[in-house]
C-alpha cells in the first residue's frame, strides 16, 4: 500500500491473517468484506491526513509492532466502528493518553447514545472524539487499565486476540 494508490484488498486479507483477524473472512462474503475494508481504510487514511497532515501506514505496523497492528485491524473485523473512533484508536496507538471517557446510553429513541473520548497526544493539545453510534462502545473493551501511583487509569488500546 502506498499513499498514491488505493488500498489493495489483497493487502487487507494479508493484514487480517497476520493480525489474527483472518477468522472473519470465513463467515462472510470474503471479497465483499475485503473490498469494503479497503475502502474504509482509504477513508481513514484520507481523513487522518486531512486532520493531521500526515498519512499513517497501518500495514507497516504488521512488521514493526504486530500487537498494535492487531489492535488496529480488529477495529475493521468486528463491530462497525466509526471513522471518528478509528482515528482515535490510531492516536492512542501513537501514544496519546486517555484523559476522559464519557458514555451515555438510553433505549429511549430520542436519547440514544452519546460516546466521547478525550485524548492528550504526546506533543499537542487535547483532542475530543465523539460518536452517537452504540457500536463504537465496543472499543471500551480494548482500553487497558493500569495502576499508576496505586490509582487505576485507562492506558493504551489493545487487541483482544494476539496475532
Amino acid at each position: 500500500m502506498n499513499a498514491v494508490n488505493k488500498t489493495n484488498p489483497a493487502d487487507v486479507a494479508e493484514a487480517f491473517e497476520k493480525s489474527g483477524c483472518g477468522w472473519v473472512l470465513k463467515y462472510t462474503d470474503r471479497q465483499r468484506l475485503l473490498d469494503s475494508v479497503a475502502q474504509e481504510i482509504d477513508a481513514f487514511l484520507s481523513e487522518y491526513n486531512q486532520r493531521f497532515k500526515e498519512t499513517p501506514n497501518p500495514f507497516a505496523l504488521l512488521n514493526e509492532n504486530p500487537p498494535k497492528a492487531a489492535a488496529f485491524f480488529q477495529a475493521f473485523a468486528g463491530a462497525r466502528i466509526s471513522l471518528e473512533m478509528r482515528i482515535m484508536i490510531w492516536r492512542i496507538l501513537l501514544g496519546s493518553d486517555v484523559l476522559e471517557v464519557h458514555f451515555d446510553y438510553s433505549k429511549e429513541k430520542d436519547k440514544g447514545t452519546d460516546f466521547r473520548v478525550v485524548l492528550k497526544p504526546p506533543h499537542g493539545e487535547r483532542e475530543e472524539y465523539c460518536s452517537k453510534s452504540l457500536w463504537d462502545s465496543a472499543i471500551l473493551r480494548h482500553l487497558g487499565i493500569l495502576a499508576i501511583g496505586g490509582n487505576p487509569t485507562l492506558y493504551g488500546y489493545y487487541a483482544l486476540r494476539k496475532p
